[in-house]
């Protein structure tokens, strides 16, 4: 599920997010933005959507279901022979390139399937297209804006979708008959025709606006919706009419409806009223409806949705020819491999013997130069020990080095001969004014071929003084002596 769903009309979008529990939907969200109608410039469209990305956030990108309108799509019912299921797609792609007036290119499609009985030698499908250019122009607007586009749907199925969670409509697989859903908005009035719980028509018209359009409308939409399926769906038994919208507009819907179609039931419902919460004033319970698909509806039986982004699509076939051509390589490999590891043992065992010999031999210069090292490393010791090299006379170096006394002065010395290298190492404990002594002090040691490892600087004051504000700890390895024999000079 998308953080947003956007119902994306001719003259305005609408942005809604909410959530379903129990069959009734809970809107936390419901913003109308207006928009040009057909018109390429949405600038002004990208600044309102950019209130919902969070784009000054480092967080992840806002996603959003799309939803169009059912003017937008062209539906298409195709019947195809009765094959199973994961070869109806590629066989529809080649149906959809003779059906459609436009380039296949140029859309984007998708299929559900309608209810096939058991003995039928065919079956029928509803392909849904798109313009791909539409598409491609919300995918940009929502990315100016910081958002990414998850989903496109179609009303047509996300309104039935909502209904059949909350029990008004048969789920998938139901054996209520056809079903027929007239949704009353003001701009259009959609009338959906509904079998076993599955879309098999769709049908869009003028809106109805008061209450005195009411039967004018639906008796000349569902005559409509009626004349253009019954070519394609012949035989059509009515069970039961839904009307959905404003209270006191299905209220004054008349029963001659019903008789016009057959039906034995007429349901009148307002979503608003008990199953939608959270709507403002400004809103409908018909214009929601689509909306309300998109909450997060679950469980097993669900309406077959459409998605032109990511629309069914045949099973990937596995292809077991390479693996039979690299079965009859690897017994060849293995004849070959048999001759080969027999020579490659007989060579393995003269080869081990050469590295014993070898491994011997590097065992003992191993150990010759260790112990050279270590001779090496006990005469450089040694000169600290034997005093060959004057500590006194280090240390009065380094401290011609040091700053004067009223910038920075040492204490805690310490002083001690590296065992590795026997290299000399002081490590003290200094004060200074200000940070700019201590990194100045560090540059002339490296300079005059010091070891410097790196300190850090405390803000600590001194015990003696409060002027010297800035505390260090270094540890100097000595550069190596010139002269050994003599001392440092």
């Amino acid at each position: 599920m998308a953080d947003f769903t956007i119902e994306w009309d001719r003259d305005r979008v609408l942005v809604s997010s909410g959530s379903i529990a129990g069959g009734k939907g809970q809107f936390h969200l419901l913003e109308s933005i207006a928009k040009p109608a057909d018109s390429t410039d949405l600038l002004d469209l990208v600044g309102a959507l950019r209130e919902f990305s969070d784009s000054d956030a480092a967080a992840v990108q806002k996603s959003v279901d799309v939803i169009l309108p059912r003017q937008f799509v062209t539906i298409h019912h195709i019947q195809l022979p009765n094959i199973p299921d994961a070869e109806v797609p590629e066989l529809l792609a080649l149906q959809a390139a003779m059906k459609l007036t436009v380039p296949v290119d140029s859309v984007l499609m998708d299929f559900t399937p309608i209810p096939v009985a058991a003995d039928a030698v065919s079956r029928d499908v509803l392909l849904v297209t798109a313009p791909k250019s539409l598409v491609e122009q919300i995918r940009r607007c929502l990315a100016d804006a910081g958002l990414s586009m998850k989903s496109v749907g179609v009303s047509c199925y996300a309104a039935p979708r909502f209904l059949q969670e909350s029990g008004i409509v048969g789920r998938v697989g139901s054996q209520d008959g056809t079903q027929v859903l007239a949704v009353m908005r003001p701009d259009f009035t959609e009338i959906i025709f509904l079998a076993e719980g599955t879309v098999i028509f769709s049908h869009s018209g003028v809106g109805v606006s008061d209450a005195a359009s009411v039967d004018r409308v639906l008796k000349s939409e569902l005559s409509r919706a009626r004349l253009a399926a019954s070519d394609q769906l012949a035989n059509l038994q009515f069970q039961s009419l839904v009307l959905v919208g404003l209270r006191e507009l299905v209220d004054v819907a008349s029963e001659e409806i019903g008789r016009r179609l057959g039906v034995t039931r007429i349901v009148r419902f307002d979503p608003a009223e008990d199953l939608l919460s959270g709507i403002p004033a400004a809103f409908s319970g018909g214009e929601l409806l689509a909306s309300a698909g998109t909450l997060g509806v679950t469980g097993s039986g669900g309406l077959p949705g459409i998605d032109l982004l990511a629309p069914r699509r045949a099973p990937e076939k596995r292809d077991f020819r390479r693996a039979k051509m690299l079965a009859s390589l690897l017994g060849a490999v293995l004849i070959i491999a048999g001759g080969y590891f027999w020579r490659e043992r007989k060579i393995s065992a003269l080869s081990g013997d050469k590295r014993l010999v070898d491994i011997e031999n590097t065992e003992a210069r191993e150990r010759l130069r260790a112990g050279e090292q270590s001779l090496e490393w006990a005469s450089k010791i040694g000169r600290w020990d034997d005093r060959d090299i004057q500590w006194l006379d280090l240390v009065c170096r380094l401290r011609e080095l040091m700053p004067a006394a009223d910038r920075m002065f040492v204490d805690n010395f310490s002083m001690a001969a590296v065992p590795r290298d026997g290299l000399g190492a002081v490590r003290f404990e200094a004060w200074a004014k200000t940070e700019s002594d201590i990194n100045e002090f560090s540059r002339v040691l490296r300079e005059e071929g010091y070891g410097v490892k790196p300190f850090d600087i405390d803000r600590r004051p001194a015990a003696v003084s409060q002027e010297y504000q800035r505390r260090v700890i270094m540890e100097v390895v000595l550069p190596e002596p010139e002269d050994a024999e003599s001392g440092v000079s």
